[in-house]
């Protein structure tokens, strides 16, 4: 007989002022999202109900004490974050409380930050500000982290050059997107990746492996001197991710060197997913980069060195382009099937950027204008 299922139950609460700002702390030394905002709580005790957890771990965190007639339920989400074990994490709303809130464990809290919850600082947890967008929206109920197994919409017209599965996609539409170019030198993945940045706007990162491994760490590409490059260019996307950025990752991402390090990225990150590799023969690599808008000092010799036939990553739901896919078809695909059409920015900019906003206002002005 299986024994029966079980779960962590976690829980939070909004300590919110007259003003409508809420209590959040910043994480430290737990070895875990150190320097990242969230919200009082934590996990429930053996034996505790979740208002009793509620009440006691703000208690601890903040000393202020709250009673069952100042919390009100909120929100709860249905976790699940990589594979770790699922949970259900409980908010709870305090309007009233006794006591001023301080840091009463600086041993795991840096410190005490007052803010609006539904423009919450960029630093705050993705699932802090997934739910916070729940609680906002007056939703009581959202899942969080689990796998949908529907195809994105779009894929349907896709060009014939497409050979695609399942996208790797994880429900919440509140973690920032994965995309991840790849291609042989002279496959159109650069340029078709800047200009997928250029069509998003701002609120996603672009990163480039050519320009982290040559000009960042001016690091030659050589499995043979145990390169630096693979963990840094992954991290880098890890942080971005975390920050809350859409990130656009291409390059050659050769699998001899890349391979380890890109599925622990994809097994790691709890939101969306897209793999795209570009395959495009050689000889169609060595006309395109002979016909390049920058000329780059490589040889045909030396490209063919460097080409590696059909190296896919072998995950799930990677998406292969054929050469017969023109530039405007790849850029659409990659704009369609990764979501990239449907998600939003979670960045301070453009999301709460004065600069940003005059200009959406003049653009705005300018399309009304008769």
């Amino acid at each position: 007989m299986t024994s029966r299922y079980r779960t962590i139950v976690v829980v939070h609460v909004l300590l919110r002022r007259a003003d409508g700002q809420v209590l959040f702390l910043q994480r430290a030394g737990t070895g875990e999202a150190a320097g990242q905002l969230c919200l009082p709580g934590g996990h429930l005790e053996d034996g505790e109900s979740v208002v009793a957890g509620a009440i006691r771990e703000t208690a601890e965190e903040t000393g202020v004490e709250l009673s069952e007639t100042n919390l009100e339920f909120v929100h709860i989400v249905h976790r699940r974050h990589g594979h770790d074990d699922p949970r259900l994490g409980f908010f709870f709303l305090a309007t009233g409380w006794r006591g001023q809130p301080v840091n009463r464990e600086p041993h795991k809290c840096a410190g005490l930050v007052w803010a609006d919850p539904a423009q919450p600082p960029a630093t705050t947890i993705a699932y802090t500000v997934a739910a916070l967008e729940q609680i906002h929206s007056g939703r009581h109920f959202s899942l969080d982290g689990w796998v949908e197994h529907s195809p994105p919409a779009g894929l349907a017209q896709l060009p014939a050059a497409v050979t695609t599965g399942l996208c790797i996609e994880r429900h919440s539409p509140h973690f920032p997107t994965l995309v991840i170019i790849r291609g042989n030198s002279g496959s159109g993945k650069t340029t078709t990746a800047r200009e997928v940045r250029r069509r998003f706007g701002r609120g996603a990162a672009l990163l480039e492996q050519d320009y982290l491994r040559r000009t960042v760490l001016r690091e030659h590409d050589s499995a043979r001197i145990q390169p630096v490059a693979p963990a840094f260019i992954t991290a880098t996307a890890r942080t971005a991710l975390d920050l809350g950025y859409h990130v656009i990752l291409e390059g050659i991402l050769h699998t001899e060197r890349y391979a380890t390090v890109l599925h622990q990225l994809i097994d790691s990150h709890p939101g969306p997913v897209a793999v795209f590799y570009l395959d495009v023969s050689f000889d169609e690599t060595v006309r395109r980069h002979l016909n390049r808008a920058e000329p780059i000092p490589v040889t045909p010799d030396e490209m063919r060195r460097w080409y590696a036939h059909r190296d896919l990553l072998d995950i799930p739901g990677e998406t292969v382009i054929g050469e017969t896919s023109t530039f405007e078809q790849t850029v659409t695909t990659i704009l369609h099937a990764s979501g990239l059409t449907t998600v939003v920015p979670q960045t301070p900019c453009p999301r709460r950027c004065p600069h940003c906003a005059r200009k959406a206002d003049q653009t705005t002005t300018a399309t009304e204008a008769p």
